[in-house]
């Protein structure tokens, strides 16, 4: 083989595997809620919890600490999760039934979850994201 050949050979390599040593590991988390102006949101955030999938295929989720914060729309707020690659959040209306709003989460730039609809308050809006591991749509909280 020409030097040539050869380092054409070894470009085609480092290309190829340049993406496999990125750290996909995360970090910030962007969470964005729209909807009426000055509505109350009352928002229950942790990153501290513990979590698996039952037979039911159901996500159990036990919160061992969280802060528990209202909050008026729109919301738009930044939380670090590089040490605990986990978090949490349930979301529940003040004073209404229903909320119309567009929920956004983003981690690391990466949209996680985005979507519009009616924010409820039986049942909450749940949203659980850990890092490497399974989660379902269904979240309970124990």
């Amino acid at each position: 083989m020409t030097t040539r050949r050869i380092l054409a050979l070894l470009t085609l390599a480092a290309a190829g595997l340049s993406g496999c040593f990125d750290d996909l590991r995360p970090n910030v988390l962007n969470l964005r809620i729209d909807g009426p102006a000055g509505e109350p949101v009352d928002l229950l955030l942790t990153k501290n919890f513990l979590a698996g999938i039952n037979e039911q295929g159901v996500t159990e989720v036990t919160v061992l600490s969280s802060d528990t914060v209202r909050m008026r729309l729109p919301v738009d707020t930044a939380m670090n999760i590089a040490v605990e690659q986990r978090f949490f959040m349930q979301a529940v209306p003040v004073g209404a039934d229903s909320l119309p709003v567009s929920l956004r989460i983003d981690i690391d730039g990466r949209g996680r979850f985005n979507q519009s609809g009616n924010l409820l308050a039986d049942p909450p809006f749940r949203w659980v994201f850990m890092f490497n591991a399974p989660t379902t749509l269904v979240i309970e909280l124990i």
